[in-house]
């Protein structure tokens, strides 16, 4: 299958990525979904035994949709589960008074301040109930929610931190929707998606997956999708988003607990202690389609962001070692892209700005 693109755009990286997840649900045992660039504007979905056709991937779409319509009631149900935080109890010195604030549990974000044990405690265990239910129903959103992050409970154990906890640091640095704390990405964009294309006819899909048709409902800023630029918020199709924030699912966000950082996430370097620093998105193009598997394995090679940091200036040296392992693993290009912010006031809008594709080559030039 064909799909339009563009290589320089994250959200296109995503939106191939997403489709190819959940297609594989229904792939044969013996035979993997494998993706790719044909050319800067056009992107390759298949299989590694015979061809797909857009029909055939818009009925695996369908029936997808399908599931998610029957378990969207419960889902819901589930994922609106609410903490209750007392603010007056958050801080051993706090003299605020009693005031009861909804914080869902399936946010990264909940505070910059840290939280008592009994809401602690709360909060996981009402995490562990969503995130147990959803798995049951739905692996991918589940391993969507995972790979949005946790909140850093071990920040307090970072350096020149004396004993302060920043649970905001266990974030995705994906995650680039416009939130306030205590909020979630589940909750605000997900299900809102979810609930707008979950009913589309496999004709609908087709023409949404073609660009024959494109369809949002999105006002203001809050709603950019977060994986190219808000200025370009009037083309994204409700539906193309959804399937683009299962890609994000492939980059999961792991915990650092030395240094001066709270979490990383697969995908993307941050040069500075805090998330005020510069950011950048990092890709690898392969020169031939490959498999999901291999995709998310070059990811997690160090070597990448090596590579990337060079390409990005900061003032590195790519090994000859890394230019030589991601070649012989396929890859020919690495996109770079820097995070942006429209965002107001201090109230931050991030978002993946255009990319710059690099040929991979050492820094002697071979």
């Amino acid at each position: 299958m064909i799909i339009h693109g563009t290589a320089t755009d994250f959200f296109s990286h995503m939106e191939l990525l997403g489709l190819a997840r959940i297609a594989e649900l229904e792939q044969e045992p013996g035979s993997a979904i494998v993706v790719g660039w044909q050319d800067p504007s056009t992107m390759i979905l298949t299989s590694s035994n015979d061809e797909l056709t857009l029909e055939e991937v818009s009925a695996r779409l369908a029936r997808y949709l399908g599931i998610v319509r029957c378990e969207l009631p419960r889902l819901c149900q589930v994922i609106q589960l609410i903490s209750e935080v007392d603010e007056g109890e958050i801080g051993s010195k706090t003299k605020k008074p009693s005031k009861l604030t909804e914080r869902s549990p399936l946010s990264s974000r909940i505070a910059r301040e840290s939280l008592t044990l009994r809401q602690w405690n709360e909060y996981v265990e009402l995490r562990h109930v969503i995130i147990d239910e959803i798995t049951v129903e739905n692996p991918i959103v589940s391993s969507l929610i995972d790979s949005l992050g946790f909140p850093a409970y071990w920040s307090s154990a970072l350096f020149d931190r004396k004993g302060k906890t920043d649970l905001y640091q266990g974030a995705s640095l994906w995650e680039m929707t416009f939130r306030r704390q205590g909020n979630d990405f589940m909750r605000n964009r997900y299900l809102d998606l979810a609930n707008r294309v979950c009913r589309l006819s496999e004709k609908e899909i087709s023409e949404r997956l073609t660009g024959r048709q494109v369809s949002n409902n999105i006002t203001g800023d809050s709603m950019a999708c977060g994986l190219h630029s808000p200025a370009m918020k009037a083309l994204d199709d409700d539906l193309l988003c959804w399937i683009a924030y299962h890609g994000m699912s492939l980059f999961p966000t792991r915990p650092v607990i030395a240094g001066r950082y709270g979490s990383i996430s697969v995908g993307s370097i941050l040069n500075e202690p805090s998330y005020s620093g510069p950011v950048y998105f990092v890709m690898p193009i392969t020169m031939r389609p490959v498999t999901l598997g291999r995709l998310t394995a070059i990811c997690r090679y160090a070597g990448l962001y090596n590579v990337a940091r060079f390409y990005a200036d900061e003032g590195s040296r790519p090994e000859e070692s890394d230019v030589s392992w991601l070649k012989a693993h396929g890859v020919g290009y690495v996109i770079i892209s820097r995070r942006g912010d429209a965002g107001k006031n201090g109230k931050p809008i991030y978002y993946a700005s255009e990319g710059t594709i690099f040929p991979l080559e050492a820094s002697d030039g071979r």
